[in-house]
């Protein structure tokens, strides 16, 4: 048993809010499966973790944000033979365990039957699925404290992807109503080959010889805090797999210490990348040049798009139908959608603008949505879009003024109200002042005054005033104003 020093590692976990790799683990398991691993194209049931309903939160699964950090992966869920924290970089620290004197839970056979029978701090999660279309994807990265110093030694910690159900027939173990066995997706690309630290590495201490280590990254020692605790870090590698559609299977993603309880080792998860190949993501937004509530657009004013996206990995030959619904008139109210859109190829995304048309009629609120249909198992499948609230168009833009002065050779103060449009003004006078009030030399001439709004037609003053003798200076639109100083 090997006993490494631990204080680095620990300070890492006390000032973990300076990292910028960032964990959370006090939510149940089952909410970080649910928000953070399964994607679009398939529903779950039955969560179970290290043999328990994964209603409780454990400190070896959470979720994950690498935005800023060398995982590979933005955001997932993770699954650690310690505590999830313990990822936190920067990477001070070439044997990190947390807690310090390991967790003490027991192995895995599975896990046992690719690394050898002495596997500890097994962090087991289980649950079942239906797909809704027929190939499974999903996307991982493996990191370990055990690279590079403890390469090809009995310190082989392991993790694999069981899968069981319909049309699969496998050597590792399984529920009783799955009764032919498990396969396991944990392996290199193209091969058959079991991902471990004994399978991947580029030699004891990083000496050689090269085993695979084109998908390893060693990470060194250092206070890059952008650099995340364990020593070696994976590519990102896609699993693939075909499945019948509409039938149960049953996933166990597992995890282990080999040879002792130190060294903590884990798996990141991409998040939502555990989806078959029907899954997708849509959205219809406004797009206004003003900001508006959430959910709100103008006629003639705002535009709309829907954006429906895959992803990249899919090469499929897709077809989504587009139904609108709402109040709003498709052809009279917004411009016409396409009947559907098709994947097929690299093509991973489609934006659809859609004009709002201002028809300069009063009609109240109306509302636009857009159902997206396409094709499942054994019956079509609907995603049903936010919707909008059309308003009408605004008004006409109107300008009044009001000039006054208190004798012919004092200052004219000019004073400027809007209505109609938006209410986003804009005041530009034609002697370079801005502004909806301005005083002026009563000598003149006077400048005219451009106001704009957002979506509206902008509006010329010329403003008429006459100068007079006596009584102050009042003028205002469409009246017009004489002033005599004889």
């Amino acid at each position: 048993m090997r006993f490494p020093s631990l204080v680095l590692c620990l300070l890492v976990l006390c000032f973990s809010s300076q990292a910028q790799l960032v964990v959370h683990s006090s939510e149940s398991v089952e909410h970080y499966v649910s928000e953070y691993l399964i994607g679009g194209g398939l529903s779950i049931d039955n969560v179970i973790f290290n043999g328990s309903p994964a209603d409780q939160a454990s400190i070896q699964c959470g979720s994950f944000d690498s935005e800023h950090s060398n995982v590979g992966l933005t955001h997932g869920l993770i699954l650690s033979t310690g505590e999830v924290a313990g990822a936190i970089g920067p990477n001070n620290s070439p044997a990190c365990t947390a807690p310090e004197a390991g967790l003490g839970l027991s192995g895995d056979t599975d896990l046992e039957s690719l690394a050898g029978p002495d596997t500890h701090d097994a962090a087991i999660l289980e649950f079942d699925f239906v797909p809704e279309g027929d190939t499974l994807a999903f996307r991982f990265v493996f990191a370990s404290e055990e690279y590079p110093e403890f390469a090809n030694t009995i310190y082989n910690d392991v993790f694999g992807f069981f899968l069981s159900g319909p049309g699969i027939q496998g050597d590792f173990s399984s529920p009783l109503n799955y009764p032919d066995g498990a396969v396991n997706l944990a392996v290199l690309p193209g091969s058959e080959v079991p991902i471990s630290v004994n399978s991947v590495n580029n030699g004891t201490a990083d000496t050689g010889p090269c085993q695979n280590c084109q998908f390893l990254t060693v990470n060194p020692i250092s206070s890059d805090p952008t650099a995340i605790q364990y020593d070696g870090i994976l590519t990102p590698i896609l699993v693939k797999v075909p499945l019948q559609c509409g039938e149960t299977y049953h996933m166990k993603l597992a995890i282990a210490d080999v040879g002792d309880d130190h060294y903590d080792s884990a798996i990141f998860f991409e998040k939502e990348s555990f989806q078959t190949d029907v899954a997708l993501e849509a959205s219809l937004t406004s797009l206004s040049p003003i900001e508006l509530p959430e959910g709100v657009s103008f006629e003639g004013c705002s535009q709309a798009e829907i954006a429906i996206s895959r992803a990249t990995w899919w090469d499929n030959a897709e077809t989504i139908s587009l139904i609108s619904q709402g109040t709003a008139e498709e052809g009279t109210d917004y411009s016409t959608l396409p009947p559907s859109v098709t994947f097929e190829g690299a093509i991973d995304q489609h934006v659809l603008p859609i004009t709002l048309f201002s028809d300069s009629e009063e009609e109240g609120v109306e509302s636009l949505s857009v159902l997206l249909n396409y094709s499942g198992c054994a019956e079509d499948q609907v995603l049903e879009l936010s919707t909008l609230e059309v308003w009408d168009g605004p008004q006409v833009l109107e300008v009044n003024y009001e000039a006054t002065s208190t004798d012919c050779l004092s200052p004219i103060e000019v004073l400027v109200s809007a209505t109609g449009g938006l209410g986003y003004y804009s005041f530009q006078w034609s002697n370079g002042q801005s502004g909806p009030d301005i005083t002026l030399d009563n000598s003149g001439p006077f400048p005219h005054l451009i106001t704009s709004d957002t979506c509206v037609a902008p509006v010329m003053t010329v403003l008429e005033i006459e100068l007079n003798s006596g009584e102050p200076i009042s003028a205002s639109i469409p009246e017009e104003i004489v002033l005599s100083c004889g």
